[in-house]
């Protein structure tokens, strides 16, 4: 047989194993029992402590590494072939009762440093003292303070349970996956994309786990973006205010709908204006505290080193322009903030111009993609919009990445409970800090795809 035959045996091989109905499923079930027999036999190859090192280690991450290359590779082709799925309204009851269980199972779990900050909130707001002047552990609008005050109000009930009240924030984040996802299901009728959004990972622990409130956020802007289209510029603009006042990630999505010649400038007006008059003076009974809020709020920043745009951004410009001229004049703007603000009017420009109007979407992934700060929680934000856009591969190396880095590496948090170290596939902290900016990429690219695909298929006319 000569060196082609081989090539062509080998593609064809390749092309049935990816191609196959069941790929996904034969490729999940060969890295879990891989990674299982790896475990079961460490303490007789690995050594005199039981752990796996040396070549064998590389060995077996390597092989991991193949065998997620095969699994990512088969969801795409799978993807590609089937657009949605049937399921009979009855049994979406079930479905989402059990979303909800594998949630409050993440919160029994364990929980993470936020949920003790949590807790000092909600004791500010139930001894009535201001929660800016009082703890630094609070860097949002003033309404999630208080939903969570009446969560602890109510796990207190008898004696205080933190499992009890880590359950009730699990409880009211997943009422907001749900309005969003039933909202979502109206728009598109695709219950695949339902399900993808219910049960990955990503949902999974930074709902259940993390317990972060941006999906609360998002639910708001989401139905803020409905009444937009229908052209209910009032309801989107109030819709909108609420939504930043809870988490301010939408605050600069107004900017993106300034190119939208389909609205009215003095509604583009009202929808710039209002929602950051509505952040504005939910800050208003706290007007004293206006400097602890300038700091914890407006001008909090984490974990900035190791995002993709900063890094990018230290090789073109030299740190010395950035603390001089005009990059001073708006205080919470300066450094390369003020180069990441324009970002999102010059993409939403050129989305416009190649008639892309899924602006919601493209706001999700633009504002995790290039954001100078970055942290777990974050890769939540981006979902709708990356299983919407689930032809293109960077969608499921995203949400494999993400996985990946939120359930095996995330440090002090679900790592403990999940750690495949032994094995030799978990990463230390330099390499966890990398992974930001890797999922970034992703997403970067993503963004790219979906740009280019607009602008060919606008200068082709279909």
């Amino acid at each position: 047989m000569t060196n082609k035959q081989i090539l062509f045996e080998i593609k064809s091989l390749l092309n049935t194993s990816l191609n196959h109905r069941l790929s996904y499923i034969y490729a999940f079930i060969s890295i879990v029992l891989f990674n299982g027999f790896a475990k079961l036999f460490e303490h007789f190859i690995g050594d005199a402590d039981g752990m796996i090192t040396g070549r064998l280690r590389f060995a077996i991450f390597d092989t991991n590494i193949l065998l997620s290359l095969w699994f990512l590779l088969s969801l795409y082709f799978k993807s590609s072939r089937i657009s949605d799925i049937f399921i009979p309204n009855k049994y979406w009851v079930l479905i989402f009762s059990f979303g909800l269980l594998l949630r409050i199972l993440m919160a029994i779990l364990g929980h993470n440093f936020d949920l003790e900050s949590y807790e000092i909130v909600a004791d500010i707001i139930l001894e009535g003292k201001s929660v800016y002047a009082n703890t630094t552990r609070y860097n949002y609008g003033p309404i999630w303070a208080y939903i969570l005050a009446a969560l602890k109000l109510l796990a207190s009930i008898g004696a205080y349970n933190q499992k009890l009240f880590h359950v009730y924030i699990v409880i009211c984040l997943f009422a907001a996956e749900v309005f969003l996802y039933k909202a979502i299901f109206k728009q598109t009728k695709n219950n695949l994309l339902i399900l993808l959004l219910l049960f990955n990972p990503i949902s999974i622990v930074i709902v259940g786990h993390h317990s972060q409130f941006d999906i609360l956020a998002v639910c708001l802007a989401y139905y803020a973006y409905i009444n937009l289209k229908d052209k209910k510029y009032t309801v989107a603009a109030i819709l909108l205010g609420i939504s930043f006042s809870i988490k301010h990630i939408m605050v600069f999505f107004p900017l993106m709908l300034l190119f939208n010649q389909e609205i009215l400038l003095k509604e583009r007006i009202k929808l710039l204006t209002i929602p950051a008059l509505i952040f504005i003076l939910s800050f208003l009974p706290f007007y004293h505290d206006f400097d602890a809020i300038k700091t914890n709020v407006l001008s909090y920043q984490f974990n900035n080193n190791q995002t993709f745009l900063k890094h990018i951004l230290d090789l073109a410009i030299p740190g010395f322009i950035t603390k001089m001229g005009f990059f001073k004049l708006i205080p919470i703007f300066t450094g390369y903030k003020f180069i990441w603000l324009l970002i999102f009017p010059t993409l939403a420009f050129y989305a416009y111009k190649w008639k892309n109007t899924d602006m919601f979407n493209i706001y999700l992934l633009c504002i995790v993609a290039t954001s100078l700060a970055i942290s777990e929680q974050y890769f939540l934000i981006p979902l709708t919009a990356v299983f919407a856009y689930r032809k293109y591969l960077f969608s499921w190396i995203y949400v494999f990445l993400a996985s990946y880095y939120i359930l095996f590496v995330s440090f002090n948090n679900t790592s403990k409970y999940f750690s495949l170290r032994s094995i030799g596939i978990a990463l230390d902290f330099e390499w966890y800090q990398i992974g930001f900016a890797q999922v970034q990429l992703c997403l970067f690219v993503l963004l790219g795809q979906i740009i280019y695909s607009s602008y060919k298929q606008n200068k082709t006319g279909h």
